[in-house]
């Protein structure tokens, strides 16, 4: 079964690298051209894992999770374009016509969570009882890791930026513990 599900995996990461579009610039991750991928990837495996899933439910969610992963990449690029006209809008001082467009991209996000959540009940419903507590915890242990991963991520780029303005972050210092960033977060 794990040489299936493995397979499966390298399909679904082969499959959803060819769905993107050349012309973009690809993000980069410790050498890793696409991050998001690699975490979808990671997921399913991790998934596969704590849930024990049979090789039926892994045929059945897979393609689910590969429809979620490409739902989302569609939504952030329509969304980062409508943001930059978003921008350009207010800033030429069209505030009707950015009003207009922000409702336009609030009623999109709805739509596109409503449509999320969607398939992931799709996916809810194919666990047993065990599972569906499984995949509760799962998702929230999974989350905090990636959450733990990219903060790791943030201070090691801090750190890289030795010589530049706020580049050591120590007591004392903006950002630093017990002072307040200036910029607020």
């Amino acid at each position: 079964m794990k040489k299936w599900i493995l397979c499966l995996l390298i399909l679904l990461i082969a499959s959803s690298g060819m769905a993107r579009p050349r012309d973009r610039k690809p993000e980069k991750w410790r050498g890793h051209e696409k991050p998001r991928e690699m975490v979808d990837a990671f997921r399913l495996y991790r998934l596969t894992e704590e849930l024990a899933l049979n090789e039926e439910q892994t045929a059945r969610i897979y393609p689910r999770y590969a429809e979620i992963a490409r739902k989302s990449e569609e939504h952030r690029e329509e969304t980062g374009k409508a943001v930059k006209e978003l921008k350009k809008l207010l800033e030429d001082g069209k505030t009707g016509k950015a009003a207009d467009l922000a409702e336009s991209i609030h009623a999109s996000r709805a739509e596109f969570f409503l449509e999320q959540q969607g398939l992931r009940d799709e996916i809810f419903q194919l666990f047993d009882e065990e599972q569906k507590a499984r995949f509760i915890l799962f998702e929230r242990k999974f989350q905090k890791h990636l959450k733990k991963v990219m903060d790791k991520r943030e201070r090691g780029r801090r750190g890289r930026r030795a010589g530049k303005p706020g580049a050591e972050r120590g007591p004392g210092r903006p950002g630093g513990p017990g002072v307040p960033h200036p910029g607020g977060w």
